[in-house]
């Protein structure tokens, strides 16, 4: 789960009186000390990001924070010195901001913070602006949008003006640059002209992170072609599963995966010591903040600050209002009309029904906000939230209460698991497209080529194969490009139930055509590991854990026998055993109590899967656990553990497969297991943080990160 933060200052849309609040300043919204306490508070909850919404015109109606505000990337600037890991987003218009000029600024501030910068792209609904911008009228939504789009274009190749290594500072060969590395862009398109190049190099993420905020059919469209995250207006959870239902279709029409593009409702929590004393601060709240009056002053901004006062408050709703806000807010205008009508409301009844519709369902005690956020979360249906901060008492309650009831949960981190705010999000960095070298960093998808080229590709086969027993989605169509481009292509599983010969099978359902010797179980590993030391050692194996285990070691040219065999006919003759285990649920504490009985005559334990047995203390059968636990105590004899957590995994592909450790590349979706096992094996490491199903986990960090099959061809296209 992901969390951002909207410091609303002195009073954002709905709130004309919070500024009397005793316990805001009046001029909070210019008031940089109020800032940095509430973004500190953030940053110590572990936000992700603190977003500053923004706009170019202001009138009678608008709202105490709209009419006195500091310009965003001049105020997250100042902020960037007084924090480290919280991203700092702002709101910027494609259609009153040159490009040139626009990416300058978001740049600088990402250098500045050290790759922390985010853009909200907007395209402007208030028609009044263009009267500030020399301009007669304002553009039509049509135009706003197809510009936003070149818009955007234009400031991302900008951004690559410089490749990542342009910079020498070279003092004693006199070179300050190389100038082989500096690209102008010569754009000439439709609505822009630009040269280039911009005079400011890239940040450690490659590019500032690109959020968007249009609920529209044409606002969804261009977050689907151009974002990494959208913010969406619906509350509902209803509303919600609407939204990210046709978002994730027009991301993937867009060439995307669906979940390539993180999802954000706009929510405002309310807490209390109980779910009774929260609603009725909630209502408090919006009676304080939001009186009818301003409501219906309020009203008309949606509808082109047209005026309503002409109109009996008494009368049925105006169906003809829309048609005003045609170049404005015209879904939301819309929608509004659209309700008014269908329920047959007056004008009075109308705006009473916006009012009661500021009461969000996020009210509650701080279980009760956790709950539902973390229900909404589970569904899919969204990637986090972006959280109003008013009251600071309020806030303090929801970063000091709800937020640790997330944490200890483990649906929310603890704290930052990068220094970038692509990194914290799981949006790979965009790779400079001149070049794939980078600042040295692991959160760019560009870091430096491996040396020697990539040569293999190391899938897990539960994480990111299959996934809950079912295949990932055109997992084929990876590996089919990886084979192609000339890699060896090989899976890995910490399963020892069942055969390669049965997972062959499997892989051969979902057309990939592999030989059983390219997939290497936990089973198979062990055997392999032990075989190469039999010379040495002269093992005589017993097993526990199944008959794969048994046949993969015989299989190997190793003497093997069943544990169960092997206790129930022992004699004082009988050698002296190394014990491999593979998980048992089934052996009791009197086999366990059997086994400590001849620990004189165990030569050593090997486990597959350790990590079971420790998990394995809370079943039913907790003997499993007891079991390694027990030895280990007796006997500190349980000297190797063969499953992913270890080196050894690895260094037998590399071995039967005859590539170099530095040359391979593991991709899981677990840090504690797949990418510990690359690390300790010296391995490059991708960690696959698929959104929908990633659970927080403490691991080494990744090499790379990616949150879609599209990322990770990307990422094999950019090593081979």
């Amino acid at each position: 789960m992901h969390l951002g933060v909207v410091p609303l200052g002195s009073g954002g849309y709905g709130q004309h009186r919070l500024w009397r609040d005793p316990a805001i300043p009046a001029d909070a919204s210019v008031n940089l000390d109020w800032y940095k306490d509430l973004v500190q508070q953030s940053e110590s909850a572990a936000f992700d990001f603190v977003f500053l919404a923004d706009s170019l015109f202001v009138g009678p109606q608008s709202s105490p924070h709209s009419m006195n505000r500091f310009e965003p990337f001049t105020l997250l600037s100042a902020l960037a010195t007084h924090t480290r890991r919280i991203g700092l987003v702002a709101t910027a218009s494609t259609s009153y901001n040159s490009p040139f000029n626009l990416a300058r600024r978001i740049a600088s501030l990402d250098l500045l913070s050290g790759g922390r910068a985010g853009w909200n792209v907007v395209t402007t609904g208030d028609p009044g602006t263009a009267a500030n911008f020399s301009r007669p009228a304002h553009y039509t939504s049509e135009e706003r949008y197809e510009r936003a789009h070149e818009y955007v274009d234009v400031v991302r190749g900008l951004w690559d003006s410089y490749e990542d290594d342009a910079f020498l500072y070279d003092k004693e060969h006199g070179r300050f640059a190389d100038l082989a590395k500096q690209h102008a862009l010569n754009h000439a398109g439709r609505h822009f002209t630009v040269a280039g190049p911009l005079n400011i190099q890239r940040s450690r993420q490659g590019h500032p992170v690109l959020f968007q905020a249009g609920d529209s059919v044409l606002g969804r469209d261009l977050g689907a072609c151009v974002s990494d995250a959208v913010f969406t207006n619906a509350s509902r959870r209803a509303d919600l599963h609407d939204f990210s239902t046709d978002m994730r279709k027009r991301v993937a029409s867009a060439g995307r995966a669906p979940h390539d593009v993180l999802i954000f409702p706009s929510i405002r929590i309310v807490v209390g010591d109980t779910d009774a004393e929260a609603r009725d601060l909630a209502l408090d709240f919006q009676d304080r903040d939001h009186p009818f009056e301003e409501s219906f002053a309020e009203l008309r901004r949606w509808f082109g600050w047209r005026e309503f006062d002409q109109n009996e408050l008494d009368e049925p709703f105006p169906a003809a209002a829309a048609a005003a806000a045609t170049n404005a807010y015209k879904s939301r205008a819309e929608r509004i009309t659209q309700d008014a009508v269908r329920n047959g409301l007056t004008l009075r009844q109308t705006v009473e029904s916006l009012r009661r519709r500021q009461l969000s369902e996020f009210v509650g005690s701080p279980a009760t906000v956790a709950n539902l956020m973390q229900s909404w979360w589970q569904s899919g249906d969204c990637d986090g939230y972006i959280l109003g901060a008013d009251r600071p008492e309020n806030f303090k309650r929801i970063a000091t209460e709800v937020v640790p009831i997330l944490q200890e949960r483990g649906v929310f981190r603890s704290g930052y698991e990068s220094e970038t705010l692509r990194g914290n999000l799981g949006v790979p960095a965009r790779p400079n497209r001149y070049s794939t070298r980078s600042c040295g960093t692991t959160d760019l998808i560009g870091a430096p080529k491996p040396q020697p080229p990539l040569s293999a590709l190391v899938l897990d086969l539960d994480g990111v194969t299959w996934r809950g027993g079912k295949p990932v989605e055109n997992i084929h169509e990876v590996v089919h490009y990886a084979e192609k481009v000339g890699l060896e292509v090989c899976f890995l599983t910490n399963n020892s139930s069942q055969s390669r010969t049965e997972l062959r099978d499997r892989l051969s359902a979902i057309d990939i055509a592999v030989d059983p010797g390219r997939i290497f179980t936990a089973a198979s590993i062990t055997a392999a590991h032990l075989a190469a030391e039999a010379g040495e050692h002269g093992y005589y194996v017993t097993v526990g854990g199944g008959p794969v285990l048994l046949q993969e070691l015989r299989s190997a040219g190793l003497t093997a026998d069943s544990l169960a065999d092997y206790l129930a006919s022992k004699t004082e003759t009988s050698p002296r055993c190394t014990i491999v285990t593979g998980y048992m649920p089934e052996f009791g504490y009197s086999d366990m109590a059997q086994l400590l009985s001849i620990s004189n005559e165990i030569e050593e334990i090997i486990s597959t899967e350790r990590d079971q047995w420790a998990r394995s203390a809370s079943g039913p059968q907790p003997a499993s656990a007891w079991f390694v636990a027990g030895i280990e105590e007796t006997l500190d004899k349980c000297s190797t553990t063969i499953g992913k957590p270890s080196a050894i995994a690895l260094e037998t592909v590399a071995r039967d497969l005859d590539v170099d450790l530095q040359s391979t590349l593991m991709v899981g979706d677990s840090l504690r297991s797949d990418i510990a096992a690359a690390t300790n094996a010296g391995a490059l490491s991708c960690h696959f943080k698929d959104p929908a199903h990633h659970v927080s986990e403490e691991g080494p960090t990744a090499t790379y990160t990616v949150s879609s099959l599209a990322e990770l061809r990307e990422l094999i296209e950019t090593l081979v």
